[in-house]
């Protein structure tokens, strides 16, 4: 073991929702759902942890609390207009990452970070 994995904050993968806070499921099929890694490079690449921590991504855009950040579906190949639920950062699993469908810019991931600095109250 103890191997390097390339997975990189602002990344944005799929993941079952079962995976993921509060699921929404349509009938017994489960879904895929956008999730993007806010870990740090640091931990990500060592394949000794077994867990990265990742927001659910949402393409409710109705229904919204103020920690959400809200980005286009261009952004990150994201097949509509969606909001990052910050506020619902969690672990999970690197092998149930599914697959790889884009990368936020480095000024969304810079907006990632001040959004979760928000969210534990060390920016106000």
């Amino acid at each position: 073991m103890g191997g390097m994995s390339e997975y990189k904050q602002g990344e944005v993968y799929l993941i079952e929702d079962k995976h993921v806070p509060y699921p929404q499921r349509s009938g017994k099929s489960l879904k895929l759902r956008p999730v993007v890694i806010v870990e740090d490079d640091t931990a990500n690449t060592d394949d000794n942890i077994p867990t990265i921590m990742v927001a659910p991504i949402s393409t409710t855009v109705h229904f919204r609390v103020p920690q959400d950040l809200e980005v286009s579906k261009s952004e990150a190949s994201l097949k509509s207009d969606s909001r990052v639920q910050l506020n619902m950062i969690h672990p999970v699993r690197k092998d149930w990452l599914v697959k790889k469908i884009g990368i936020f810019s480095d000024e969304r991931i810079k907006d990632i970070r001040v959004g979760l600095l928000t969210v534990f109250g060390f920016l106000r």
